[in-house]
């Protein structure tokens, strides 16, 4: 059968005994991306030890480059059908630069990893207005991170009543808006957002 995704033509032929499955994709690590710049983004999933491409749906602006995948080693197992690879296939985890041209469309992108057996299930990328950073790359303050305005931060919060800190340096008369997505972005987290003094006073909750 012929499959054709975002402009690759793939032909796919019948599956034999020795055949392995195509990727299968399960998370990113950074599910959004910053306009005019580059990120490196982990895919973890299976079967994806022989990953060749990376397509990228729609592709306008966007650039991917597919890093050396984490492979296992490959042994060969001979059978009635002659030799076939055994492992080698079953690394769990890929990583992809992507590049972000200044003036790229935002919104979602879908991305599928590609070899000899497959094409992998979708996942979605999302190209934002914001400067997006990663928690764990902002500077420390005590124990809060510190904030700018304009910018997006993408954190987990991995156990229940778990608190993350930031510090934001504002002027008076200065106009922000806070927003945690984390429902909107197919999360279960259920989140509490407080404004506090630097004395841990309570203005808004």
């Amino acid at each position: 059968r012929i499959v054709i995704v975002s402009g690759f033509c793939l032909s796919l032929g019948s599956t034999s005994a020795g055949a392995q499955q195509a990727p299968s994709i399960k998370t990113l690590n950074h599910s959004w991306l910053t306009r005019g710049e580059e990120t490196v983004v982990e895919i973890t999933g299976e079967g994806l030890g022989l990953v060749e491409a990376v397509l990228v749906d729609p592709a306008l602006g966007v650039s991917a480059d597919l890093l050396t995948p984490d492979r296992l080693p490959i042994a060969f197992e001979s059978s009635g059908r002659g030799l076939h690879a055994k492992g080698g296939v079953e690394a769990e985890k890929v990583t992809v630069r992507f590049g972000l041209e200044p003036d790229c469309a935002l919104g979602e992108r879908e991305i599928r990893l590609v070899s000899d057996d497959g094409v992998s299930n979708p996942l979605t990328l999302r190209v934002s207005p914001w400067q997006e950073r990663p928690e764990n790359t902002l500077k420390r303050a005590g124990s809060a991170r510190v904030l700018e305005p304009g910018i997006a931060v993408s954190g987990t919060i991995s156990r229940a009543a778990e608190t993350d800190r930031f510090k934001l340096s504002m002027r008076e008369g200065q106009r922000v808006t806070l927003d945690v997505r984390a429902f909107r972005e197919g999360s279960r987290l259920d989140p509490s957002l407080a404004v506090m003094t630097a004395k841990q006073e309570i203005l808004e909750k």
